[in-house]
């Protein structure tokens, strides 16, 4: 009885202690500099030079990922490469400056290549699942035609009336598991495809703009942003602030 009364009392104390889960904690990035335009709760810090114009934004932070809009402008003469891939985050951990980490932005197009990976790996994975299904029915079938003629227990019919019907239903739920994930995949490639800052040759009095991420980091209060955009380099600093909710 005492056993009981102690698993009981174990089982309560998990209950007790999931349902006082403490709320994770919110954050708030915010540019420091000293000329900010705003615009629509966003701080945008908008700098240039003889070539290049560049204006800065944070959006949101989303799946341990910060997101930036960033628009770019070519000033100059010629054309130049704008590549996302070089952008850099630098957090500040009261490090010297030679022993500072530094975080590059996420490559949309190894997203995408990678997202294409994955489509291509669920798509050859379900028509496998297939073509065992159609085994599996066709063995049913032959099973089937062969004992036509042979008198079966009633309970060898439920039983293989049973079994059909789990197969159904199993691929049924392999089918609804398997176009969701590629409903998932699909608008996932769609947003680094068509709402990212993308590879780009910039013509002079052109522009480019889409989201830039960068990995989140909880531990740090600021953090550098630098643009590497042809022969200039713009840099950027954020802070960041955390809120907890009591």
């Amino acid at each position: 009885m005492k056993k009981y009364i102690c698993i009981i009392f174990v089982l309560s104390f998990i209950v007790l202690d999931y349902g006082c889960i403490t709320p994770a904690p919110i954050y708030t990035i915010r540019p420091m500099d000293s000329e900010i335009k705003w615009a629509s709760g966003v701080g945008l810090i908008d700098k240039s030079d003889s070539c290049i114009s560049i204006l800065v934004g944070f959006i949101e932070n989303k799946n341990n990922l910060m997101c930036f809009k960033v628009i770019i402008r070519n000033e100059s003469q010629s054309d130049f490469i704008v590549d996302p891939a070089v952008f850099e985050c630098i957090p500040d951990n009261n490090k010297t400056t030679s022993n500072q980490k530094i975080f590059f932005a996420i490559d949309p197009e190894k997203e995408v290549l990678n997202l294409d990976g994955q489509i291509s790996k669920e798509k050859a994975s379900f028509e496998s699942y297939q073509v065992s299904h159609v085994f599996g029915s066709f063995f049913n079938f032959f099973i089937d035609v062969a004992t036509i003629g042979k008198s079966k227990t009633e309970d060898e019919m439920r039983k293989r009336e049973y079994a059909r019907k789990e197969a159904e239903e199993s691929y049924d739920r392999r089918k609804f598991d398997y176009e969701r994930s590629i409903y998932e995949l699909e608008n996932l490639k769609h947003y680094w495809q068509s709402s990212t800052l993308r590879k780009t040759t910039l013509e002079p009095g052109n522009s480019t703009e889409g989201r830039v991420h960068f990995n989140f980091f909880t531990k740090t209060k600021s953090f550098k942003l630098r643009f590497p955009i042809a022969s200039s380099i713009f840099t950027m600093q954020f802070e960041q602030t955390e809120h907890k909710i009591k």
